[in-house]
């Protein structure tokens, strides 16, 4: 899970509190909203805690679909008691699902507004993980499998930090306040706008707007250190970009070019789960598949690495892959180990 802490001790309420979280997850039955329920009326510390791992886990957003499970507060000594959470929930709660009216929550105090734009947060996704995150000035960033970034918000600027993955990046606009986002020495620019960032495996940067217009600029050492940049001119960029157009900084050509609709949903079809693919090679398929899962796949020979795979897959979604390719495309499969696969051709073997 994101942001998980290491405790060296974990003790009975903190391991409850963690199994409500992964039975969330998947969804309550029936059964378990009800002992949910009763879990959470027990006592504060009960309330209390399920919110600190929940904060823990990066997943402030699954409590604004259980409103109806958290009793009302009694007035008296245990509100008091409540009131340190309650500051940071109300804070994490505005952070991550934007201003609500949050029901039974109403035990929960607000946080300065100064305050909460001044803070740094860092997020980030395991593999085969995904999370979506409105930070406090209303933009929102999704980050895809296996992502960090960190964020840095002040009166003069809006600076992120992509550490890894991919994230794409919807922009509230504010015309006084660039919102900047750093990758090693470079920086992307935006006002109001939208666009996706990709750290590919050999360290290059791809760069998708999918709204609006994007300026692209080197930053060198002084600036990284004191991240505090104006609104760049479109003239003095290094780079600019409009909707419908994409570039790999660091490529050798680092060409802008232009990108149809169709071809951004399918960039962008990882927001919804799904891998697309539309005459991509077997071994380029599959090296996008294993972003999104811990099994590794051999493929047995260059000419099966060849073959031409198309259609729309469920990220992480290991054995559906396996049938798709053995009923569609004449690909045979032996596991060699929990995570590992070997993919044959299944013709190659008839031959033999």
């Amino acid at each position: 899970m994101s942001n998980l802490l290491n405790f060296s001790k974990r003790d009975d309420l903190l391991d409850q509190a963690s199994e409500w979280l992964a039975k969330l997850d998947r969804d309550l039955t029936v059964v378990e909203e009800r002992e949910l329920k009763a879990w959470l009326g027990e006592s504060a510390a009960h309330r209390e805690t399920f919110i600190q791992m929940a904060k823990l886990w990066d997943k402030m957003e699954s409590l604004s679909r259980l409103t109806d499970l958290f009793p009302r507060p009694i007035q008296n000594k245990e509100r008091s008691m409540r009131a340190p959470v309650a500051v940071a929930a109300s804070f994490l709660i505005a952070l991550l699902v934007g201003v609500m009216s949050v029901g039974d929550f109403n035990f929960m105090a607000e946080e300065s507004p100064a305050v909460a734009q001044q803070r740094e947060q860092y997020f980030e996704t395991n593999t085969g993980e995904q999370s979506t995150v409105v930070l406090t000035d209303g933009s929102t960033i999704t980050l895809n499998t296996n992502s960090a970034i960190r964020t840095h918000f002040t009166e003069q600027q809006r600076a992120l930090f992509l550490e890894r993955g991919e994230v794409h990046f919807q922009v509230e606009h504010d015309k006084e306040r660039p919102f900047n986002v750093y990758i090693g020495d470079k920086m992307v620019q935006a006002v109001g706008t939208a666009f996706n960032l990709e750290i590919t495996e050999d360290k290059k940067i791809e760069l998708l707007v999918t709204e609006g217009k994007v300026i692209v600029a080197v930053i060198d050492a002084e600036q990284l250190a004191n991240p505090v940049v104006p609104v760049l001119a479109v003239e003095t960029a290094d780079m600019a970009l409009e909707v419908g157009e994409q570039v790999v900084i660091g490529s050798t050509e680092q060409s802008i070019e232009s990108i149809k609709p169709e071809e951004i949903k399918v960039k962008l079809s990882w927001r919804g789960g799904n891998l697309v693919f539309r005459g991509e090679s077997l071994d380029q398929a599959i090296n996008e598949i294993e972003r999104y899962t811990p099994v590794q796949f051999e493929i047995e020979d260059e000419q099966l690495k060849k073959v031409r795979v198309a259609g729309l897959f469920k990220a992480g979604d290991v054995e559906g892959l396996l049938a798709t390719l053995q009923r569609n495309f004449n690909v045979r499969y032996q596991r060699l180990s929990e995570d590992r696969i070997l993919l044959s051709s299944a013709l190659a073997e008839e031959q033999n």
